[in-house]
């Protein structure tokens, strides 16, 4: 097992995305997992309430992946088709949600790059969310496509 040289640092992560192989698991930039609440239910037959824990829900998953040049490069088509693919504004429909989920892994690397510390994994996801694109002459900052993916459910193996 590799050492931990400091167990409070940003670790580097990688994502996979079922079904997207060609994806750069390395071009996301920034991972902002969705919050997960526990709905408290009070009930009771006594003079107070006793809570017990009720309906799960998950936040949105917010992610940020880097553009890259090639015009043909499938990342950078990937996530636009994806979300016409599960509603298409042209049409006004879109295919079946079981056919547009896809599930998302993403694994907190140890210092090595290798070995995995933490994985998540997203079922069922869908696109919500994907940015307008941002050009600016006077900047040289690297261009992001910002996500914001729906998620059913959210399990720390």
């Amino acid at each position: 097992m590799a050492a931990i040289k400091n167990p409070r640092k940003g670790f580097n992560f990688k994502i996979e995305i079922a079904g997207a192989g060609f994806l750069n698991s390395f071009l996301f930039q920034d991972v902002e997992l969705g919050e997960i609440e526990i709905e408290a239910v009070p009930h009771g037959d006594t003079n107070h309430d006793v809570n017990t824990a009720g309906r799960v829900k998950y936040g949105n998953t917010k992610l940020q992946k880097l553009l890259t040049t090639t015009p043909t490069d499938k990342a950078n088509q990937f996530f636009f088709d994806w979300g016409v693919d599960c509603a298409d504004g042209m049409t006004g429909g879109g295919l079946p949600p079981a056919t547009t989920w896809k599930d998302i892994y993403i694994y907190e690397l140890a210092e090595d790059n290798r070995m995995v510390l933490n994985t998540w994994v997203l079922y069922n996801c869908w696109p919500t969310r994907i940015n307008g694109q941002s050009f600016k002459r006077m900047e040289g900052a690297n261009s992001l496509e910002s996500l914001e993916i729906v998620n059913e459910v959210i399990d720390k193996l």
